[in-house]
């Protein structure tokens, strides 16, 4: 078995979100996949087309597979499986699921923004004088301005937050996630109005293989949208502009990346 998963509770599910770079045949092929599929609480599939936060506008993978598996021990045959059958660049990395009441207060809360009207697309507006890379730059807007997606689309967030981090607005010392709080809030609030929903979301334990150079994440977020428009206006939405302050002080590295949701077991 390996780590983390070696330390793994017995009884917790386990989340395995899979970086691929090329349409290996085990991964894509719905009938060599089914039988793990059946057997997985939640999973989804997607291209990954563009970063709107990143070290670029085009991933460094083409597309992502994620699967919750009932515990630690069938997350490892199947991740031994992989290493058999996939390339060495593919990267898999062990995440925690959120507990189950806070799985449901955000349905809850998501289903009570989704009775408000669609945010407004004016008003509002970024730091002026920031660079960086925790939100999109401007060649990674304009990717995302001009993206043409009919059907459902896979907003897949990864996080790394900064250990201590000064509140933007007090400049009262917390950790990095606490700080990042109303950014999240607002985030949640905003894409709920827009009738998208997260399929997973989850606490990253470590990479268990492959090679994909990236940050060490703490937290895992993967949200459907109905529509490319609807990540635009989300973009777009003054409401969570004028949190960007919260979002550059409090985390340390992210990625943000986009493209169409090719399949999901929430339908």
């Amino acid at each position: 078995m390996l780590k983390p998963l070696t330390e793994w509770p017995e009884d917790q599910s386990v989340g395995l979100l899979i970086f691929a770079e090329d349409s290996s045949s085990r991964l894509s092929d719905p009938n060599a996949m089914s039988l793990v599929m059946n057997t997985a609480r939640r999973w989804w599939s997607a291209s990954a087309k563009h970063m709107a936060v990143g070290p670029s506008v085009d991933p460094p993978f083409r597309n992502l597979y994620f699967l919750e598996l009932e515990d630690p021990s069938m997350a490892s045959r199947f991740v031994d499986e992989l290493r058999e059958t996939e390339p060495a660049s593919t990267t898999i990395l062990a995440a925690s699921p959120i507990s189950p009441k806070s799985g449901r207060r955000f349905k809850r809360f998501q289903s009570f923004m989704r009775r408000l009207p669609n945010p407004s697309r004016a008003g509002g507006s970024l730091p002026p004088d920031y660079t960086g890379s925790l939100i999109p730059n401007d060649t990674q807007l304009h990717t995302i301005q001009t993206m043409k997606q009919d059907g459902p689309v896979l907003v897949l967030s990864l996080n790394r937050y900064r250990d201590r981090a000064a509140d933007p607005m007090t400049g009262e010392k917390k950790s990095g996630r606490d700080v990042f709080h109303p950014y999240f809030r607002q985030t949640l609030s905003t894409f709920s109005r827009l009738d998208a929903r997260i399929l997973w979301m989850g606490r990253s334990r470590g990479v268990l293989t492959g090679t994909l150079d990236m940050p060490a994440w703490h937290d895992i977020m993967a949200v459907a949208y109905p529509s490319a428009d609807a990540v635009r206006r989300m973009i777009q939405n003054p409401g969570l502009q004028s949190k960007a302050r919260y979002r550059i002080a409090g985390l340390e590295s992210s990625w943000i990346v986009i493209g169409p949701l090719v399949a999901s077991s929430a339908g």
